[in-house]
């Protein structure tokens, strides 16, 4: 049985943007924010047999998240240790640099509205809420 699932978005999700007010002050960090707001999958594919998340982006970027890295990196408040360690400067710099627990699978995935993913996973979890923004800020570096 082939362990491959794939997502084909409508294209209307992944030309939606939603520009934010120019602020010169914080012209770097609202750069920054843009990108990622008007990052939106263009195909989500599930590989169960090797193991990985790819996710094509509608600006051509191709990553690939390992799964038991992508567990790792669960944005759940249970995973995170509680709210006070929900935000983005607890997000992983790098998820590659990651140690899983133990060796992770995902046995399936959703889509939540038109703005995330949520995987199911091996150990019985399946809170954790993966936006499109998470996800574009968590894509390995490019060797």
């Amino acid at each position: 049985m082939k362990q491959i699932w794939q997502i084909t978005l409508p294209i209307a999700w992944v030309r939606h943007k939603r520009p934010l007010p120019f602020n010169p002050a914080f012209q770097y960090m609202e750069q920054v924010v843009l990108d990622s707001q008007n990052m939106r999958p263009a195909s989500i594919t599930l590989n169960k047999t090797a193991g990985f998340l790819e996710i094509t982006w509608n600006n051509g970027r191709v990553c690939q998240y390992p799964l038991p890295e992508l567990r790792e990196a669960c944005p759940c408040a249970e995973c995170r240790g509680g709210h006070e360690y929900m935000g983005r400067e607890f997000d992983p710099e790098n998820i590659l640099k990651l140690t899983p627990k133990r060796s992770y699978a995902a046995v399936g995935i959703d889509m939540v509205g038109n703005y995330a993913v949520q995987p199911s996973w091996d150990d019985g979890h399946n809170s954790g809420i993966y936006t499109w923004d998470y996800l574009w800020r968590l894509c390995p570096p490019e060797e």
